[in-house]
């Protein structure tokens, strides 16, 4: 198949739990003709809180801060710095705008009992860079990404969210083990990544700007040129914000690049033409709008 070509993407859903002593779960969605089983959990997951979050304002993808975590249960490891970049030391933080943020960490240190500082922070992992900006407050969820992650792929149709009961599996539905969680819209996991590298270029006649396109599909193939375009067609739209925030023009382009002639950015922005804002989307078949590169210029 050629790299360009188009691959459906489906929204997943993955379930972490932690229980003492555990006991395995199981999932029912809630239907019409009544709850039906979607899946069991067979292994707790490693979770906590977070307990210091002082980075949250750090906008740079590798972190020398630290983070202070509080965990329910298990334990955590140091890795090298290969076995970093290699995906070791997954873990996702709910963010303050209701976004998992997925980070690694190469060092974690036991500071006191179920205490762990974590550093040699990667933040903003797997495209989850709108939930890094966001920032992490105390208390935020803290879950590790490991094998212990229930994954279910789901149809479009539950990709709007759904209701979900999770209980021991040996204890009847009225049990008060059991919970109830109504999960929301289920589009992230299937929303276009935000294009990456956006960088401008300034000539006598446009501001040139360029990015790379991302994706989910095959991405990681290093013996591929280009990566598969998981949509039906390749298209971004470009977004300029005045100094102000407020959005001045939008257009739409089929190639990763977008010239902002000198006579439109003056017809935009009259003489405040620094300062301004260029927000990049790639234009998704199935999720709308992908995530969004931005960059400020100044």
């Amino acid at each position: 198949m050629p790299s360009n070509a188009a691959m459906s993407v489906s929204p997943v859903m993955r379930i972490a739990a932690f229980g003492k002593p555990w006991k395995r779960q199981l999932v029912l969605t809630a239907q019409d003709q009544g709850d039906a089983i979607i899946g069991n959990i067979n292994e707790p997951s490693i979770m906590g809180e977070i307990i210091s979050a002082s980075f949250d304002t750090v906008r740079s993808r590798r972190s020398g801060a630290a983070l202070i975590v509080k965990l329910y249960g298990g334990a955590l490891q140091s890795v090298s710095l290969d076995a970093l970049l290699a995906g070791a030391n997954t873990a996702a933080v709910r963010a303050t705008n209701g976004i998992w943020e997925i980070i690694q960490f190469q060092t974690a240190e036991e500071v006191s009992l179920q205490t762990w500082r974590l550093t040699g922070l990667l933040r903003g992992q797997r495209g989850t860079q709108d939930a890094m900006r966001a920032g992490i407050a105390v208390g935020a969820p803290f879950v590790v990404l490991d094998a212990s992650i229930t994954e279910f792929v789901v149809d479009h149709s539950f990709s709007g969210g759904s209701q979900l009961r999770i209980g021991p599996a040996n204890k009847i539905v009225t049990d008060l083990s059991w919970q109830t969680i109504h999960t929301g819209p289920l589009t992230r996991s299937a929303t276009t990544l935000a294009p990456e590298h956006l960088r401008v270029t300034p000539t006598a006649t446009s501001a040139v700007f360029k990015w790379m396109r991302c994706g989910r599909i095959k991405a990681d193939d290093w013996d591929l040129t280009e990566i598969p375009l998981g949509e039906e067609n390749e298209a971004y739209t470009v977004t300029i914000l005045n100094a102000g925030g407020i959005p001045v023009r939008s257009t739409v382009v089929t190639t990763p690049e977008y010239h902002y002639l000198t006579t439109q950015k003056t017809a935009d922005l009259g003489a405040a033409t620094a300062g301004y804002l260029v927000k990049v989307q790639q234009n998704g078949s199935y999720a709308g709008l992908s995530l969004e590169a931005q960059i400020q210029i100044v």
